[in-house]
């Protein structure tokens, strides 16, 4: 009878131990911050389809269609003036959207349609 509780609470603090290295181990993996020159999200067939990336230090969010094509750019000037890019399926430009003058307290709108 003892020799059976011994085996019992010595089950209980190894079964403790693993749950508590366990739980450790995947606290290590979480991280509170993930830091790179560069994200890509693939879908499920491995195709690119978003990109977040810093374009000659200025920050910039790509969407891509199913074909790997860019349809959609957001970013930021270094001089702060955010923009919006709107592309066809080729690729091509067909309309921007943005700010102007970053450095004045002064803001206006630009719709550009390119054909």
């Amino acid at each position: 009878m003892l020799k059976s509780a011994v085996a019992g609470f010595v089950g209980v603090i190894v079964g403790a131990a693993v749950v508590g290295m366990a739980t450790s181990q995947q606290e290590e993996l979480t991280a509170k911050v993930v830091r790179a020159e560069k994200f890509e999200v693939v879908d499920t067939k491995g195709r690119v389809r978003i990109v977040l990336e810093t374009l000659l230090d200025a920050p910039c969010l790509r969407l891509y269609d199913e074909a790997s094509k860019i349809r959609a750019a957001l970013w930021v000037s270094l001089g702060g003036s955010p923009s919006l890019w709107l592309y066809d399926e080729a690729g091509k430009t067909r309309a921007t959207l943005g700010a102007c003058l970053p450095n004045s307290r002064e803001c206006c709108l630009y719709w550009l349609l390119l054909s």
